[in-house]
């Protein structure tokens, strides 16, 4: 419906715990969607249909990642379109891994 009246949408993050496809779902212009479950490191996501491995590196963590590309696609659309955007970062419920940048931070006990 939303592409029907002229919406962009877009779409980042965990989609469907153990999802792993390499369709973009129907309605979706942009999609970075998730292989599997919460990972922050090491993980695979699809985007817009094709299959990208991300590693361990800093700028590799996946909240970070999904963010970028928000931005990016804030950055194309055209500011008299509307446009319909999902982040769906697996952050913050256990078991989480926190960010590289943030290693050697007082830790949070729960």
């Amino acid at each position: 419906m939303l592409k029907d009246n002229g919406y962009r949408t877009f779409y980042a993050g965990k989609y469907l715990n153990q999802y792993f496809g390499d369709r973009v779902p129907p309605g979706w212009d942009w999609w970075f969607g998730l292989n599997g479950n919460s990972l922050y490191y090491n993980y695979t996501v699809n985007i817009n249909g094709t299959q990208i491995r991300f590693g361990e590196k800093e700028e590799d963590y996946f909240t970070d990642v999904i963010k970028t590309w928000a931005l990016d696609f804030l950055r194309v659309v055209n500011k008299d379109e509307p446009f319909f955007m999902v982040i769906a970062p697996p952050a913050a419920h256990a078991p989480f891994t926190p960010s590289k940048k943030y290693s050697g931070m007082a830790k949070i006990k729960f």
